[in-house]
C-alpha cells in the first residue's frame, strides 16, 4: 500500500491546490458562509474556466466545452471542490456522517467488510466507490461492481479497486483529510 504525502498549497481566498500522486490537480475551497454555488463558481475563476464552460450530460457528468481536460466536481455542506486532469477522473467529498451506519449494507462487499461498523473507514470506502461512480457516470451497482482489493490501515491512503462494468477495469483512489476534516478522493483508471 501507497500512503501518499499531502501536497496543500494555500492560496489566497482559501482556495487550496492540492497535486494528487498521479499529477491531476485539484482545486478545494471551504464554503461555510459561500455556499455551494458560489464556493464553486470561485473554484472555477480560479481555474479559467467560465460557468458556460461546465456542460453536464444527460446523468450529470460534468465536462468541460472545448478542452482535452476530464474535470469531476464534488461538495458538502462544508466544502467544493473540482479535480482536473487528462484522464477520465472522479472525484468525492464527504463529512463523517452517522447515517452511513445505516446504509453500509447497499454499498459493502464481502471483501470489505472489515469497514462495518467503522465510521472512518465506512465513510473512506464510500468516497471510493463514490468517485470511481463518477468516472463511469451511472449503472454500476457499489457491492457487486466495485470491489475494494485490500482495505488500508489509513484512510489518508491510495487504494485499488476492480471494477466489473461491461469489461474489467482497475481503478486507483488517492484519499486524504480536508482542513475542515472531511475525505477528499479522487479515482482514475489504471
Amino acid at each position: 500500500m501507497l500512503i501518499s504525502v499531502n501536497y496543500f498549497k494555500v492560496l489566497k481566498n482559501d482556495i487550496q491546490e492540492i497535486q494528487t500522486a498521479n499529477g491531476d490537480m485539484l482545486f478545494y475551497t471551504p464554503i461555510n458562509e459561500l455556499g455551494k454555488e458560489l464556493g464553486l463558481q470561485r473554484l472555477y475563476k480560479h481555474c479559467n474556466l467560465k460557468n458556460e464552460q461546465i456542460i453536464k450530460s444527460a446523468v450529470g457528468k460534468p465536462s468541460v466545452k472545448d478542452s482535452p481536460n476530464y474535470i469531476s466536481i464534488s461538495h458538502s455542506k462544508k466544502s467544493a471542490a473540482i479535480v482536473l486532469s487528462t484522464k477520465k477522473i472522479g472525484l468525492d467529498i464527504e463529512e463523517f456522517r452517522p447515517q452511513l451506519l445505516r446504509i453500509q449494507h447497499k454499498f459493502v462487499g464481502p471483501s470489505e467488510e472489515i469497514c462495518l461498523n467503522n465510521l472512518e473507514l465506512l465513510t473512506w470506502l464510500w468516497t471510493c466507490k463514490e468517485a470511481i461512480f463518477k468516472i463511469f457516470g451511472s449503472n454500476l451497482p457499489f457491492i457487486e461492481g466495485i470491489k475494494c482489493e485490500s482495505v488500508p490501515d489509513n484512510i489518508e491512503s491510495n487504494a485499488e479497486f476492480s471494477i466489473t462494468h461491461s469489461s474489467n477495469f482497475m481503478c486507483k483512489t488517492e484519499s486524504r483529510l480536508s482542513t475542515n476534516g472531511e475525505i477528499i478522493t479522487t479515482a482514475r483508471i489504471i
